[in-house]
């Protein structure tokens, strides 16, 4: 596969799908693998001591999904279930943590 083929319609692969919508997928890919990506793996190369086991596991996922990312560079549609995941445990995220934290002002951040 030549790098230059990311770059040009393919309204066979894509057919149905506007082609703002594949670049839209390609971005929000990018952006996953540039600026998560250098975060996760950085702290699971350097990390020194032993690991809790929850903490262990979230670093590994931080680290595994803007990693396969890249691929959604190359393959936007094949790597939705990526994009569906990280929506998913966001917003999950937000409802359970955030939102009773935000809540109660004791949310990092928070107005007092």
């Amino acid at each position: 596969m030549n790098i230059m083929s990311i770059f040009t319609p393919d309204h066979v692969r894509y057919e149905g799908v506007r082609p703002d919508s594949i670049w839209l997928l390609r971005l929000v890919y990018f952006l996953m693998a540039a600026f998560v990506a250098p975060v996760a793996w950085r702290e699971l190369l350097t990390h020194e001591g032993p690991w809790s086991p929850t903490h262990a596991a979230a670093w590994c996922v931080w680290a595994t999904y803007p990693t396969m990312a890249v691929l959604g560079l190359i393959h936007p549609l094949r790597m939705l279930p990526l994009m569906l995941f990280t929506i998913g445990y966001k917003t999950l995220w937000l409802y359970f943590v955030a939102y009773p934290l935000w809540r109660s002002n004791t949310l990092a951040g928070s107005p007092v």
